[in-house]
């Protein structure tokens, strides 16, 4: 079990034409976990790496635009746990086991287009419990001038 864990956040905007950098990254800096925003995965177009596993979830028309991905080393006890993949957001989220107890990590992506509010994010973050970390795209606006 990890005691410690290296968390990478990415806004990748397109994962495939990245998956060279991405790869070297994760090497490099030894990171245990890698939270990507804007994968642009479809069902057809997806990620496979040796010793990591790749849990994403893509826009429900299916189209290649926003999306988002967790990638966890095989070294990590973990499970991806229920994800949501919905017109105004998709989220990732995967149960880690680590040596000071459970943690969900997630990844969001929101797309710009969709004017969503503090509460439109109850739904999908409800089922995550206990300790977390969320990161992603949620294309907030400052409404502030």
């Amino acid at each position: 079990m990890a005691s410690t864990l290296r968390i990478l956040a990415w806004n990748a905007n397109g994962l495939l034409q990245h998956k060279e950098l991405l790869q070297v990254t994760l090497i490099e800096h030894n990171i245990d976990v890698c939270l990507i925003s804007e994968t642009h995965f479809t069902r057809e177009s997806y990620l496979k790496l040796r010793g990591i596993n790749v849990y994403h979830t893509i826009h429900p028309s299916n189209c290649a635009r926003g999306c988002n991905a967790v990638i966890v080393t095989d070294s990590l006890s973990h499970c991806e746990d229920v994800k949501a993949e919905k017109e105004e957001y998709q989220v990732t989220p995967v149960k880690l086991k680590t040596s000071t107890g459970e943690i969900t990590v997630a990844a969001i992506y929101s797309p710009p287009r969709n004017n969503l509010k503090l509460g439109d994010y109850h739904s999908p973050l409800q089922s995550i419990s206990g300790k977390f970390i969320i990161d992603g795209d949620f294309n907030s606006k400052h409404t502030f001038s």
